[in-house]
């Protein structure tokens, strides 16, 4: 039966805060720590969820995010940079060849080598941030930055 595991959540109907859910595949001593509460759902996995928070987690858990992984970039310049660059991630990408069956929709040779936009935070001046979710593999990432209004026909 699966089991949702949720952290210092004792209302287990109104959980929406996503930080307090770990994700499904987490180790549990990465998450609590000794003497953390916790409230342990054990729930049949075809019944409706209760809110957005264990859906998502019965998606990681289950479902089509199973075998996902979520990629985080970041930057923040000590200088105000935000008139002059932009930046982009170059990723290098090689999905696990276990994972090439549940995502042969996928064109491997367009996922090999891509790149990611940073786009600044609306709320932090000169913090740039971007993510992407791609199936369980091997991935590198080197910034690239290039002057406004620069034409380059690679990005």
């Amino acid at each position: 039966m699966p089991t949702l595991l949720s952290k210092d959540a004792i209302d287990i109907a109104n959980i929406d805060d996503a930080d307090s859910i770990p994700h499904p595949r987490k180790r549990i001593n990465e998450v609590f720590d000794d003497g953390d509460k916790c409230v342990l759902l054990l729930k049949d996995r075809n019944k409706v969820y209760n809110n957005e928070g264990e859906q998502e987690w019965y998606e990681k858990a289950y479902g089509k995010k199973r075998n996902i992984m979520k990629y985080n970039m970041s930057l923040q310049p000590e200088v105000n940079t935000t008139s002059k660059f932009r930046y982009f991630a170059e990723i290098q990408y090689t999905m696990f060849p276990e994972h090439h069956t549940e995502f042969k929709h996928l064109k491997q040779d367009e996922l090999a080598k891509f790149h990611v936009e940073l786009i600044e935070d609306e709320y932090t001046p000169n913090y740039f941030e971007s993510f992407i979710e791609l199936p369980f593999g091997t991935l590198t990432s080197k910034l690239v930055c290039k002057l406004v209004g620069e034409e380059d026909s690679k990005y």
